[in-house]
């Protein structure tokens, strides 16, 4: 998965082609270009690569690599669902 420097989308400038090809369409003036890479892997847990794209040359530098353990993504997942269960129930509340 192809996500802005912070972890959120990518800019709208940046598309991944169904061949998992990374396109960007160099905006007018930009030099370098912050990306995260990100890989789920068979336990559950996430590797993640931040890159720096040099967008004269192509150049690629890596800054750094994270691994997200199962275990903290089932507490977020787990925390986004209670959430979103919450929300459901103002809603219902609100509806009647």
């Amino acid at each position: 998965m192809v996500r802005g420097a912070d972890g959120g989308p990518a800019p709208a400038y940046v598309n991944r082609l169904d061949d998992g090809t990374v396109v960007i369409d160099i905006p007018a003036g930009q030099r370098f270009e912050q990306l995260r890479l990100e890989q789920k892997q068979p336990d559950g847990s996430v590797r993640a690569w931040d890159l720096r794209i040099d967008l004269t040359n192509g150049q690629m530098t890596l800054l750094g690599e994270q691994r997200l353990g199962a275990a903290f993504l089932d507490q977020v997942e787990r925390t986004a669902e209670a959430e979103k269960q919450a929300v459901h129930r103002l809603l219902a509340a609100l509806a009647e």
